[in-house]
């Protein structure tokens, strides 16, 4: 079983997958995590990146591919609309940065309205047969196995020729990602499941096909897997890497406050050391996203990030964190 981490913009940076990936690795027993003997491998992927933008200015950009030695089966996501960038991107990856990658991912999902206005994310599926053609033309020019990450669709009445669409993509993908909501309903409403397990029945069998819906728990990512390859979790891992691991229930309900303590240090030192250019006042303020995923469910938890707005260097943030999981 594959179990992955969903790309998000501003959290899944190369500090949380260095997190995510030792706490995974000091679980794990050579990938069998499952006592069924089940093995059980964990992907990455890296923010996704513009390919207008690393095209135009890649010094402003590049960040988002900062990787680090420990980190395994990471996929470098990229978007655009633009087959000019998208393959220039593609080609320096596999170039310039082959050895840190197993694969290049295309989102075709994202609803922002940024990114669909620069005809990126989902803005791609309103023209599918031409973005068929920038599909098969990235597979082609990459090295390194290609993926998608996608939807069931535009809304209800594109799942039709969302399928059709996604069977002919599998021809050229090693895998597809399915977020189980339309582009339509965003991040609302019933995810749509049966889609995607619909799907792996007709895709091309050399394409793995990965669910992508609100997952709170290693056990229910195992019970929901039902005939996919994998599933990806997203929001449910912020704060939460033994999410990934049938050791914990959902939130670190059993993790010991003492390991919950050295992993948010061990997460804050990552941040500042892979984010030296930037002061050390932000980096603590972008932090407190994390810290408060950490947090959740302690008690006097609330009390406590009320404290937190007004910290905002690290050797105070620790000295806190260290008296409150005492």
């Amino acid at each position: 079983m594959i179990i992955g981490l969903a790309p998000m913009d501003w959290f899944t940076d190369c500090a949380m997958r260095d997190v995510t990936q030792e706490i995974f690795d000091k679980y794990s027993n050579a990938s069998l995590l499952d006592k069924g003997g089940v093995r059980v491998d964990l992907f990455l992927r890296t923010e996704f990146m513009t390919a207008d933008g690393y095209c135009a200015k890649p010094q402003a950009v590049i960040r988002h591919l900062m990787t680090s030695p420990i980190q395994k089966n990471l996929i470098a996501q990229i978007h655009g609309g633009n087959i000019k960038t998208l393959l220039k991107t593609v080609k320096d990856i596999n170039k310039k940065y082959a050895k840190d990658f197993i694969g290049i991912e295309l989102n075709l999902g994202c609803p922002a309205h940024n990114i669909m206005k620069s005809g990126g994310g989902s803005e791609l599926l309103r023209c599918k047969e031409e973005t068929l053609k920038i599909i098969e033309a990235l597979s082609n020019a990459s090295k390194l196995p290609f993926s998608i990450k996608t939807r069931t669709g535009l809304d209800q009445k594109d799942r039709e020729n969302q399928t059709e669409f996604l069977v002919k993509a599998s021809k050229f993908c090693s895998m597809i990602t399915i977020h189980g909501r339309t582009v339509k309903q965003a991040y609302t409403g019933e995810a749509d499941r049966e889609f995607i397990y619909n799907l792996k029945k007709l895709v091309d069998k050399k394409c793995k096909i990965i669910g992508n819906w609100w997952i709170h728990s290693y056990e229910e990512a195992k019970a929901r897997l039902g005939n996919l390859d994998g599933v990806m979790i997203g929001l449910a891992a912020i704060g939460n890497p033994r999410i990934f691991t049938p050791y914990v229930q959902t939130f670190w309900q059993k993790v010991s406050l003492k390991e919950k303590r050295d992993t948010i240090i061990k997460h804050l030192d990552l941040m500042l050391k892979y984010n030296s250019d930037q002061s050390e006042e932000r980096i603590v303020i972008e932090f407190r996203k994390h810290l408060s995923q950490y947090i959740k469910w302690i008690p006097d938890s609330r009390e406590f990030k009320v404290k937190m707005s007004e910290i905002k260097n690290q050797k105070d943030l620790i000295s806190k964190v260290e008296k409150f999981l005492n």
